[in-house]
């Protein structure tokens, strides 16, 4: 009974959020107890927040997240999105806050998606060496297409 309540009130906070109505919607989010339900509903608010373009807002909501699989979902969100917006020493910054591999190659892709082209080399660079190349490669694509044509061409004569 419990989790269909939460359940309900997470798509109640999405749908809240999706509105516009943030502010509720996040009020809302605070009142669920269960950790999964509400790191859920958070991130909701969270994507919505970034959406509309209140970053800060959105930060200050991910760092109250404090379930670790919730929170990673929070910070990749923001990172990106603060990307997206052209802060990307913050965004950066908040992509390798992240403490789950995947959700950091993501968050970091995300970046060096929206990077010039000396940051984004760097990055996909470091995320080359470290074994990651599937995740990177449409950011490989856009800033080294050739190198993508070459990894085919080696690929197809294997």
């Amino acid at each position: 009974m419990l989790n269909r309540r939460a359940q309900a009130m997470t798509d109640f906070v999405w749908t809240l959020a999706q509105r516009g109505d943030v502010e509720r919607a996040a009020a809302l989010a605070e009142t669920i107890s269960d950790p999964d339900y509400y790191g859920q509903a958070m991130n909701r608010v969270i994507k919505a927040l970034t959406s509309s373009g209140d970053l800060l807002r959105a930060e200050t909501l991910a760092r109250t997240i404090t379930d670790s699989n919730r929170d990673v979902v929070a910070m990749a969100t923001l990172a990106e999105a603060v990307a997206r917006h052209g802060d990307l020493n913050r965004a950066e910054s908040l992509a390798r806050s992240i403490t789950n591999p995947d959700f950091k190659v993501d968050a970091l892709t995300a970046v060096a998606d929206h990077a010039d082209h000396a940051r984004a080399s760097r990055i996909i660079a470091e995320l080359l060496s470290a074994g990651e190349w599937l995740k990177p490669l449409p950011v490989i694509a856009k800033i080294a297409p050739a190198a993508v044509i070459a990894i085919a061409d080696e690929i197809l004569a294997s």
